[in-house]
Protein backbone atom coordinates (compact mmCIF):
# COMPACT_ATOMS: atom_id res chain seq x y z
CA UNK A 1 0.00 0.00 0.00
CA UNK A 2 0.90 3.59 -0.86
CA UNK A 3 0.65 6.23 2.38
CA UNK A 4 0.68 9.95 1.19
CA UNK A 5 0.54 13.57 2.19
CA UNK A 6 -0.84 16.11 0.03
CA UNK A 7 0.51 19.55 0.22
CA UNK A 8 -1.02 22.24 2.43
CA UNK A 9 -5.06 23.60 1.55
CA UNK A 10 -5.88 26.39 4.10
CA UNK A 11 -4.19 25.15 7.18
CA UNK A 12 -4.22 21.67 7.24
CA UNK A 13 -2.38 18.38 5.05
CA UNK A 14 -4.64 15.45 3.51
CA UNK A 15 -3.28 11.65 4.39
CA UNK A 16 -4.18 8.98 2.82
CA UNK A 17 -3.74 5.76 1.51
CA UNK A 18 -4.13 3.59 -1.57
CA UNK A 19 -3.20 0.62 -3.64
CA UNK A 20 -1.06 2.48 -5.84
CA UNK A 21 0.35 5.54 -7.11
CA UNK A 22 -1.99 5.24 -10.46
CA UNK A 23 -5.08 5.04 -7.48
CA UNK A 24 -3.37 8.41 -5.51
CA UNK A 25 -3.16 10.15 -9.16
CA UNK A 26 -6.82 9.50 -8.55
CA UNK A 27 -7.41 10.76 -5.70
CA UNK A 28 -5.37 13.61 -6.69
CA UNK A 29 -7.61 14.30 -9.12
CA UNK A 30 -10.94 14.24 -7.01
CA UNK A 31 -8.65 16.51 -4.87
CA UNK A 32 -8.42 19.12 -7.22
CA UNK A 33 -12.03 19.57 -7.49
CA UNK A 34 -12.10 21.84 -4.59
CA UNK A 35 -8.52 22.87 -4.02
CA UNK A 36 -7.15 23.12 -8.10
CA UNK A 37 -2.99 23.70 -7.00
CA UNK A 38 -3.07 20.88 -4.68
CA UNK A 39 0.04 18.05 -4.67
CA UNK A 40 1.23 15.10 -3.26
CA UNK A 41 3.96 16.54 -1.04
CA UNK A 42 5.61 12.95 -0.05
CA UNK A 43 4.68 9.55 -0.44
CA UNK A 44 6.11 6.07 0.18
CA UNK A 45 5.34 2.10 0.42
CA UNK A 46 3.78 0.72 4.17
CA UNK A 47 2.93 -2.89 5.34
CA UNK A 48 0.13 -2.17 7.55
CA UNK A 49 -1.12 0.87 5.98
CA UNK A 50 -4.37 0.80 7.80
CA UNK A 51 -2.70 0.46 11.19
CA UNK A 52 -0.84 3.97 10.50
CA UNK A 53 -4.20 5.84 9.57
CA UNK A 54 -5.43 4.35 12.92
CA UNK A 55 -2.06 5.55 14.46
CA UNK A 56 -3.13 9.43 12.99
CA UNK A 57 -6.51 9.46 14.48
CA UNK A 58 -5.16 8.07 18.09
CA UNK A 59 -2.02 10.05 18.20
CA UNK A 60 -3.03 13.33 16.74
CA UNK A 61 -6.81 13.19 17.22
CA UNK A 62 -6.63 17.28 18.77
CA UNK A 63 -5.64 18.15 15.71
CA UNK A 64 -7.58 16.47 13.35
CA UNK A 65 -10.05 18.06 11.21
CA UNK A 66 -13.88 16.84 12.17
CA UNK A 67 -13.72 12.98 10.97
CA UNK A 68 -11.43 13.59 8.04
CA UNK A 69 -8.46 12.44 7.24
CA UNK A 70 -6.90 16.13 7.56
CA UNK A 71 -4.43 17.26 9.90
CA UNK A 72 -3.85 20.45 11.13
CA UNK A 73 0.25 19.47 11.63
CA UNK A 74 3.63 21.04 10.09
CA UNK A 75 5.07 18.39 7.01
CA UNK A 76 7.55 17.97 9.41
CA UNK A 77 5.88 16.60 12.26
CA UNK A 78 3.63 14.28 9.72
CA UNK A 79 6.70 12.79 8.02
CA UNK A 80 8.46 12.00 11.12
CA UNK A 81 5.41 10.28 12.56
CA UNK A 82 5.32 8.15 9.13
CA UNK A 83 9.81 7.67 9.69
CA UNK A 84 8.86 6.34 12.93
CA UNK A 85 6.02 4.61 12.48
CA UNK A 86 7.80 2.82 9.58
CA UNK A 87 11.30 2.07 11.78
CA UNK A 88 8.68 0.74 15.26
CA UNK A 89 9.41 -2.01 17.03
CA UNK A 90 7.41 -4.85 17.44
CA UNK A 91 6.70 -8.45 19.31
CA UNK A 92 7.55 -11.59 18.44
CA UNK A 93 7.09 -14.92 19.98
CA UNK A 94 9.63 -17.17 20.97
CA UNK A 95 8.75 -20.79 20.36
CA UNK A 96 11.15 -24.01 21.12
CA UNK A 97 10.02 -26.99 20.07
CA UNK A 98 6.63 -25.35 19.14
CA UNK A 99 6.59 -23.91 23.03
CA UNK A 100 6.21 -20.32 23.82
CA UNK A 101 9.06 -19.28 25.66
CA UNK A 102 9.33 -15.52 25.77
CA UNK A 103 8.42 -12.55 23.73
CA UNK A 104 11.08 -10.32 22.22
CA UNK A 105 11.18 -6.73 20.83
CA UNK A 106 12.33 -6.87 16.80
CA UNK A 107 12.18 -4.36 13.85
CA UNK A 108 10.90 -5.14 10.50
CA UNK A 109 13.65 -4.58 7.30
CA UNK A 110 10.97 -1.62 6.54
CA UNK A 111 12.37 1.82 4.81
CA UNK A 112 10.54 4.55 3.47
CA UNK A 113 10.79 3.53 -0.33
CA UNK A 114 8.69 2.19 -2.98
CA UNK A 115 9.06 -0.84 -5.25
CA UNK A 116 8.55 0.12 -8.68
CA UNK A 117 9.21 -1.43 -12.22
CA UNK A 118 11.45 -4.39 -10.20
CA UNK A 119 13.05 -1.19 -9.01
CA UNK A 120 13.82 -0.48 -5.46
CA UNK A 121 13.90 2.98 -5.22
CA UNK A 122 15.16 4.24 -1.70
CA UNK A 123 14.27 7.83 0.26
CA UNK A 124 16.98 10.27 -0.07
CA UNK A 125 16.36 10.61 3.70
CA UNK A 126 18.73 7.83 4.19
CA UNK A 127 21.66 8.55 1.48
CA UNK A 128 21.75 12.03 1.96
CA UNK A 129 21.87 12.73 5.89
CA UNK A 130 18.70 13.24 6.59
CA UNK A 131 15.85 16.40 6.57
CA UNK A 132 18.69 17.45 4.14
CA UNK A 133 18.19 15.03 1.46
CA UNK A 134 14.57 15.99 1.14
CA UNK A 135 13.77 18.66 -0.88
CA UNK A 136 10.47 19.84 0.89
CA UNK A 137 12.33 19.60 3.98
CA UNK A 138 15.70 21.03 3.12
CA UNK A 139 15.38 23.98 5.25
CA UNK A 140 14.38 22.63 8.46
CA UNK A 141 17.27 23.02 11.31
CA UNK A 142 17.13 22.34 14.79
CA UNK A 143 15.29 25.50 16.17
CA UNK A 144 13.22 26.43 13.60
CA UNK A 145 11.11 25.05 10.03
CA UNK A 146 10.33 27.10 6.94
CA UNK A 147 7.45 26.05 5.39
CA UNK A 148 6.87 25.97 1.57
CA UNK A 149 4.44 28.67 0.04
CA UNK A 150 1.07 26.45 -0.37
CA UNK A 151 0.69 27.96 -4.11
CA UNK A 152 4.47 27.34 -4.73
CA UNK A 153 6.11 24.15 -2.72
CA UNK A 154 9.43 23.82 -2.64
CA UNK A 155 9.07 20.03 -3.88
CA UNK A 156 6.13 18.21 -4.38
CA UNK A 157 4.11 15.35 -7.13
CA UNK A 158 1.70 16.29 -9.30
CA UNK A 159 1.93 12.08 -11.00
CA UNK A 160 1.49 13.54 -14.21
CA UNK A 161 2.50 10.08 -16.58
CA UNK A 162 5.74 11.09 -16.90
CA UNK A 163 6.15 10.79 -13.41
CA UNK A 164 4.20 7.86 -13.42
CA UNK A 165 5.27 5.82 -16.58
CA UNK A 166 8.77 7.27 -17.71
CA UNK A 167 10.59 8.57 -14.89
CA UNK A 168 13.44 5.83 -13.68
CA UNK A 169 14.21 8.69 -10.94
CA UNK A 170 11.58 10.27 -9.08
CA UNK A 171 12.77 13.58 -6.75
CA UNK A 172 13.45 12.57 -3.60
CA UNK A 173 14.06 8.95 -4.35
CA UNK A 174 17.54 6.90 -6.06
CA UNK A 175 17.18 3.56 -7.42
CA UNK A 176 19.37 0.99 -6.02
CA UNK A 177 18.69 -2.42 -6.93
CA UNK A 178 17.06 -3.53 -10.45
CA UNK A 179 15.83 -6.89 -10.97
CA UNK A 180 14.83 -9.49 -13.61
CA UNK A 181 14.44 -12.66 -15.00
CA UNK A 182 16.13 -15.30 -17.16
CA UNK A 183 14.45 -18.70 -18.55
CA UNK A 184 15.62 -21.25 -20.37
CA UNK A 185 13.97 -22.54 -23.47
CA UNK A 186 13.42 -25.71 -24.99
CA UNK A 187 14.28 -26.94 -28.41
CA UNK A 188 10.70 -25.88 -29.63
CA UNK A 189 11.71 -22.43 -28.26
CA UNK A 190 9.13 -22.58 -25.31
CA UNK A 191 10.39 -21.34 -21.35
CA UNK A 192 11.26 -23.65 -19.10
CA UNK A 193 9.72 -22.59 -16.11
CA UNK A 194 12.45 -24.63 -13.39
CA UNK A 195 14.81 -23.09 -15.27
CA UNK A 196 13.69 -19.57 -13.52
CA UNK A 197 17.01 -16.95 -12.49
CA UNK A 198 16.41 -13.95 -10.77
CA UNK A 199 18.95 -11.57 -11.59
CA UNK A 200 19.85 -8.77 -8.83
CA UNK A 201 22.07 -5.69 -9.66
CA UNK A 202 22.38 -3.84 -6.77
CA UNK A 203 24.53 -0.87 -5.08
CA UNK A 204 27.17 -2.40 -2.23
CA UNK A 205 26.66 -0.04 0.36
CA UNK A 206 27.78 -2.59 2.95
CA UNK A 207 30.39 -0.55 4.57
CA UNK A 208 30.79 3.23 5.34
CA UNK A 209 33.59 4.01 2.86
CA UNK A 210 31.32 1.97 -0.56
CA UNK A 211 28.35 3.95 1.50
CA UNK A 212 30.19 7.37 0.73
CA UNK A 213 31.75 6.55 -1.98
CA UNK A 214 28.45 5.44 -3.84
CA UNK A 215 26.85 8.77 -2.66
CA UNK A 216 30.04 10.85 -4.64
CA UNK A 217 28.81 8.96 -7.94
CA UNK A 218 25.20 9.66 -7.23
CA UNK A 219 25.44 13.13 -6.90
CA UNK A 220 27.92 13.27 -10.11
CA UNK A 221 25.89 11.15 -11.86
CA UNK A 222 22.51 13.29 -11.11
CA UNK A 223 23.93 16.54 -12.65
CA UNK A 224 25.13 14.94 -15.71
CA UNK A 225 21.66 12.60 -15.48
CA UNK A 226 19.36 16.08 -15.41
CA UNK A 227 21.47 17.76 -18.70
CA UNK A 228 20.28 15.13 -21.15
CA UNK A 229 17.57 16.83 -23.19
CA UNK A 230 15.58 13.41 -24.10
CA UNK A 231 14.35 10.77 -21.97
CA UNK A 232 16.22 8.00 -24.11
CA UNK A 233 19.42 9.95 -23.47
CA UNK A 234 18.43 9.68 -19.40
CA UNK A 235 17.59 5.80 -19.92
CA UNK A 236 21.19 5.32 -21.41
CA UNK A 237 23.10 7.08 -19.19
CA UNK A 238 20.88 5.45 -16.42
CA UNK A 239 21.52 2.19 -17.48
CA UNK A 240 25.54 2.92 -18.24
CA UNK A 241 25.07 3.71 -14.30
CA UNK A 242 23.56 0.39 -13.26
CA UNK A 243 26.36 -1.73 -15.16
CA UNK A 244 29.58 0.24 -13.95
CA UNK A 245 28.30 0.96 -10.36
CA UNK A 246 26.11 -2.21 -9.11
CA UNK A 247 26.72 -5.88 -8.33
CA UNK A 248 25.41 -8.92 -10.02
CA UNK A 249 24.00 -11.54 -7.90
CA UNK A 250 22.06 -14.84 -9.12
CA UNK A 251 18.81 -16.60 -7.20
CA UNK A 252 17.09 -19.64 -7.95
CA UNK A 253 15.27 -20.03 -5.28
CA UNK A 254 15.91 -17.08 -2.83
CA UNK A 255 13.46 -14.13 -3.18
CA UNK A 256 15.50 -11.04 -4.22
CA UNK A 257 13.65 -8.96 -3.18
CA UNK A 258 13.20 -9.77 0.41
CA UNK A 259 17.10 -10.78 0.33
CA UNK A 260 17.68 -6.78 -1.08
CA UNK A 261 15.76 -5.16 1.26
CA UNK A 262 16.99 -7.04 4.24
CA UNK A 263 20.51 -6.00 2.72
CA UNK A 264 20.14 -2.49 2.66
CA UNK A 265 18.54 -2.27 5.76
CA UNK A 266 21.63 -3.54 7.46
CA UNK A 267 23.87 -1.71 5.09
CA UNK A 268 22.18 1.95 6.79
CA UNK A 269 21.84 0.07 10.28
CA UNK A 270 25.58 0.15 9.89
CA UNK A 271 26.39 3.23 8.49
CA UNK A 272 23.74 5.53 9.81
CA UNK A 273 21.70 4.02 12.42
CA UNK A 274 20.50 6.98 13.85
CA UNK A 275 18.36 7.61 10.80
CA UNK A 276 16.53 4.12 11.91
CA UNK A 277 15.06 5.23 15.15
CA UNK A 278 11.40 4.26 15.51
CA UNK A 279 8.57 3.95 17.97
CA UNK A 280 9.32 1.36 20.88
CA UNK A 281 6.58 -1.25 21.37
CA UNK A 282 4.24 -1.71 24.32
CA UNK A 283 3.17 -4.94 25.60
CA UNK A 284 0.61 -2.98 28.56
CA UNK A 285 -3.23 -3.57 28.51
CA UNK A 286 -3.84 -0.37 27.88
CA UNK A 287 -2.23 -0.68 24.03
CA UNK A 288 -2.23 -3.58 23.56
CA UNK A 289 0.65 -4.94 20.94
CA UNK A 290 0.70 -1.81 19.68
CA UNK A 291 3.75 0.33 19.35
CA UNK A 292 4.20 3.92 20.72
CA UNK A 293 2.62 5.60 17.21
CA UNK A 294 -0.68 5.02 18.92
CA UNK A 295 0.03 7.02 22.53
CA UNK A 296 -2.48 10.07 22.11
CA UNK A 297 -0.37 13.07 22.30
CA UNK A 298 -2.04 15.05 25.00
CA UNK A 299 -3.20 18.68 23.49
CA UNK A 300 -1.85 21.63 25.32
CA UNK A 301 -0.91 25.11 24.03
CA UNK A 302 2.24 24.67 23.74
CA UNK A 303 2.02 21.46 21.61
CA UNK A 304 -0.35 22.93 19.62
CA UNK A 305 1.97 25.98 18.83
CA UNK A 306 5.10 24.06 18.61
CA UNK A 307 3.12 21.14 15.90
CA UNK A 308 0.33 23.13 14.27
CA UNK A 309 0.87 24.32 10.88
CA UNK A 310 2.33 28.03 11.25
CA UNK A 311 3.01 29.42 8.30
CA UNK A 312 3.78 32.92 8.25
CA UNK A 313 2.13 34.29 5.24
CA UNK A 314 -0.90 32.06 6.35
CA UNK A 315 -1.14 34.09 9.91
CA UNK A 316 -0.30 37.84 7.90
CA UNK A 317 -3.19 36.62 5.87
CA UNK A 318 -5.40 36.03 8.59
CA UNK A 319 -4.42 38.87 10.51
CA UNK A 320 -5.10 41.13 7.72
CA UNK A 321 -8.38 39.81 7.00
CA UNK A 322 -8.81 40.08 11.31
CA UNK A 323 -7.98 43.95 11.49
CA UNK A 324 -9.59 45.20 8.21
CA UNK A 325 -13.03 43.39 10.05
CA UNK A 326 -12.49 45.19 13.56
CA UNK A 327 -11.43 48.41 11.56
CA UNK A 328 -14.54 49.37 11.20
CA UNK A 329 -16.01 48.83 15.19
CA UNK A 330 -16.11 51.41 17.71
CA UNK A 331 -12.62 52.78 18.01
CA UNK A 332 -12.59 51.52 21.77
CA UNK A 333 -13.94 47.88 20.69
CA UNK A 334 -11.01 48.02 18.06
CA UNK A 335 -8.56 48.90 20.73
CA UNK A 336 -9.36 46.24 23.23
CA UNK A 337 -9.08 43.75 20.02
CA UNK A 338 -5.70 45.07 18.62
CA UNK A 339 -4.19 44.50 21.73
CA UNK A 340 -4.46 40.74 21.64
CA UNK A 341 -3.06 40.82 18.72
CA UNK A 342 0.02 43.06 18.30
CA UNK A 343 2.30 40.35 19.49
CA UNK A 344 1.67 38.62 16.29
CA UNK A 345 4.42 39.37 13.19
CA UNK A 346 4.08 42.26 11.45
CA UNK A 347 1.37 42.32 8.54
CA UNK A 348 0.63 44.02 5.43
CA UNK A 349 -3.59 44.14 5.21
CA UNK A 350 -4.46 44.12 1.45
CA UNK A 351 -8.14 43.98 2.44
CA UNK A 352 -11.15 46.66 2.54
CA UNK A 353 -9.99 48.73 5.60
CA UNK A 354 -11.20 51.68 7.68
CA UNK A 355 -8.50 54.24 6.15
CA UNK A 356 -9.19 56.76 9.00
CA UNK A 357 -8.08 53.92 11.42
CA UNK A 358 -4.88 52.69 8.75
CA UNK A 359 -2.93 55.11 9.90
CA UNK A 360 -3.51 54.74 13.31
CA UNK A 361 -2.95 51.32 13.20
CA UNK A 362 0.40 52.25 11.33
CA UNK A 363 1.78 54.50 14.16
CA UNK A 364 0.26 51.54 16.85
CA UNK A 365 2.75 49.49 15.09
CA UNK A 366 6.01 51.96 14.58
CA UNK A 367 5.35 52.70 18.46
CA UNK A 368 5.70 48.89 19.44
CA UNK A 369 8.62 48.32 17.44
CA UNK A 370 10.84 51.38 19.00
CA UNK A 371 9.24 51.44 22.51
CA UNK A 372 8.95 49.03 25.24
CA UNK A 373 7.98 49.88 28.88
CA UNK A 374 6.00 52.89 27.74
CA UNK A 375 4.74 51.75 24.33
CA UNK A 376 0.92 51.49 25.75
CA UNK A 377 1.07 54.72 27.17
CA UNK A 378 2.09 56.63 24.22
CA UNK A 379 -0.75 54.88 22.08
CA UNK A 380 -3.33 55.51 24.84
CA UNK A 381 -2.04 59.09 23.67
CA UNK A 382 -3.12 58.54 20.13
CA UNK A 383 -6.10 56.63 20.96
CA UNK A 384 -6.96 60.11 22.85
CA UNK A 385 -6.20 62.25 19.87
CA UNK A 386 -8.11 59.62 17.50
CA UNK A 387 -11.12 60.53 19.24
CA UNK A 388 -11.28 63.43 18.97
CA UNK A 389 -10.61 63.62 15.62
CA UNK A 390 -13.01 61.46 14.83
CA UNK A 391 -15.83 61.93 17.06
CA UNK A 392 -18.13 59.68 14.87
CA UNK A 393 -15.82 56.46 14.85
Amino acid sequence: MIFYCTTRVDDYHKVGISETLGGVKKRLTTYRSISPKIQILFFTEVANAEELERSFKNKFQSFRVGRSECYRLRPDIIFSHVLKFIHREHNENVLRKGQFIKRKKVKAFKLLSIWRNDRFHLSNYYLDDGYRGLDFLNNRTSDSFKFEDANNPISSYDLNNNQLYYWDILNGFFPLCEISEYYKRDKEGEIIEKSKQSILMFADLSSKNKFNEFNKIKKSFLIQYYKQKTHNAQLTLFKNFIKNNFKKKIFKKTNPYTFFQEFIYNCIKNSKPELLKGYLARTDSLYGDYSNAHKILRYSGKIRNIFSETNYNLNRNRLSKIIAKISYYPIDEFYEIVKELIELPPFYSNHDFDKNKSELLRKIRRILISHNRDAYKIIDKHIEEYKKNYDNS
